[in-house]
């Protein structure tokens, strides 16, 4: 994991860079610390440089550290933001942010561990997942996030993207055990659909988003909606911004 701190006073930044050396999931990460955001930004413009976290001060002398997460995220779309504040003030701009927490410097000490915590279990569930399927003779690797869903038939397993279908003799549980992705979910006893490509839950059926009907067996049902309204509220918490 590689975490890029900034401001303006370097000795809050060694302090800083102390306090994230002592966080668990973070103690063996690459960590790049700036002064001036300018080098910050030229470094990820020149591909010198992409981070998983930035911690950066809202006030940087003549920038904003909005303005500097905006210019770092049009280069490194994936990355989590920190925003520092000065004591407990409101930063209006943070409306133009997702994926970030405001955390007021005054409680750095207190919550930059459950801040950082949180920021690395989401980066884990953002990190593609790969099925190794076997069809045939031939071995595939399919990005979890491409899969529709999955139908069980006999001994078969059809696995369905929006553009290949796949059929394995591989069961949908064993395929969904190597790749460790949590994304999926059985709604009836041939079926497991992917939670992150369905656009509407209805209570017979569901319809994907390249407009298939997948059917929603009565027992798998109760499971299911939980699962996908688990899913969803993971999904706006890590949308919006938080205040801290």
């Amino acid at each position: 994991m590689r975490i890029g701190i900034c401001d303006s006073d370097w000795r809050y930044v060694q302090w800083l860079t102390g306090l994230v050396r002592q966080i668990e999931c973070t103690r063996e990460s690459l960590i790049v610390t700036y002064c001036k955001p300018g080098w910050l930004v030229e470094d990820v413009c020149t591909n010198t440089e992409s981070f998983d976290i930035l911690i950066i001060s809202q006030n940087l002398e003549h920038e904003c550290g909005v303005d500097i997460i905006l210019k770092v995220r049009a280069e490194n779309p994936h990355c989590m933001a920190i925003l520092l504040s000065e004591e407990n003030n409101v930063v209006p701009e943070m409306y133009r942010l997702s994926h970030s927490v405001l955390l007021p410097k005054d409680l750095v000490p207190l919550h930059l561990i459950t801040v950082i915590n949180r920021l690395v279990a989401s980066l884990e569930r953002k990190r593609e997942r790969y099925v190794h399927l076997i069809a045939g003779r031939e071995h595939r690797i399919i990005p979890c996030s491409q899969i529709l869903y999955m139908e069980k038939n006999l001994r078969k397993t059809l696995v369905v993207t929006q553009t290949y279908s796949f059929e394995t003799y591989q069961s949908p549980k064993d395929l969904l055990e190597q790749s460790g992705t949590t994304v999926f979910a059985q709604c009836h006893r041939s079926y497991y659909v992917n939670l992150q490509n369905i656009h509407m839950l209805c209570p017979s059926h569901i319809q994907m988003i390249n407009g298939c009907e997948i059917p929603v067996g009565s027992t798998f049902s109760d499971a299911l909606h939980s699962a996908y309204c688990g899913y969803c509220t993971e999904l706006i918490s890590e949308e919006y911004p938080t205040l801290y």
